[in-house]
């Protein structure tokens, strides 16, 4: 299970950014709550610059709050992150590749560093490759790859040790049709085999399909939690895209 309570965290800002706010700090996250259990998919949702990015770090370990608590399977992940960290896989679009070396030889780097060796290394880099549809370019170098399939093999980077816990930032952006629906149909499999997966997105057909419960962000703080179900009836729409904007303040007329 992962808990969110009461994040909190700010950065400081460029000596010219903090003249012209007159300010020497920006709050990214100022009061964000959340919580998923094994089996769900939670879908963070807010517009660009809401601090979505920045929750999804600080549950990632990469950001340490200055304040809340964040839990993982009863670990606390102040205390503990490295314990933490071994149940994560996170994936944004900064996840690193060595872009000389082949998808192979990424995968094995990566799967060496979580302890994997020999056949199991073998059998877990051939499992990625047929559940997210890459089998075919294992062997071409990262820098020929599109889009989709470095996205693709960045998944799989990430999951080499089989997380308990799906980290996923925008996941499918910038990705055609069919690199995405593959990613989507991969998440899917993740939930139905008792991962906790939390997502962002700005799709809202992405969260009509996999989402179980939503958070919904805010200038950095909660303003909505609960389900799909919930959220459309709190808003009277049926159309998530318009429940969104609803939730948020911006309906359109």
């Amino acid at each position: 299970m992962i808990t969110v309570k009461q994040v909190k965290k700010s950065f400081a800002l460029a000596k010219k950014d903090a003249k012209k706010a007159n300010a020497t700090q920006v709050l990214a996250v100022q009061d964000v709550s959340f919580s998923c259990q094994p089996g769900e998919v939670l879908a963070l949702l807010g517009s660009n610059g809401a601090g979505k990015t920045t929750a999804l770090r600080l549950l990632s370990t990469a950001l340490e709050p200055d304040a809340g608590e964040i839990w993982i399977n009863d670990i606390p992940v102040h205390q503990y992150p490295r314990r933490a960290r071994q149940c994560i896989g996170f994936i944004s679009n900064g996840t690193p590749l060595y872009r000389r070396l082949t998808v192979r030889e990424n995968l094995a780097f990566f799967g060496a560093l979580y302890q994997l060796e020999g056949a199991a290394l073998t059998q877990r880099i051939e499992q990625l490759a047929v559940e997210l549809k890459f089998a075919h370019y294992l062997d071409q170098k990262v820098d020929q790859l599109s889009t989709g399939m470095t996205q693709k093999a960045s998944i799989a980077r990430s999951i080499m040790h089989d997380p308990e816990l799906l980290i996923l930032d925008e996941p499918t952006t910038g990705l055609d049709v069919e690199a995405a629906q593959h990613i989507l149909n991969f998440i899917g499999k993740q939930k139905a085999a008792g991962k906790a997966v939390v997502f962002s997105t700005h799709h809202m057909n992405e969260v009509e399909l996999l989402a179980d419960h939503l958070c919904l962000i805010d200038q950095g703080r909660n303003c909505f939690n609960g389900s799909v179900t919930d959220a459309k009836q709190q808003t009277g729409h049926s159309n998530m895209t318009q429940t969104f904007l609803a939730l948020i303040g911006k309906e359109l007329l």
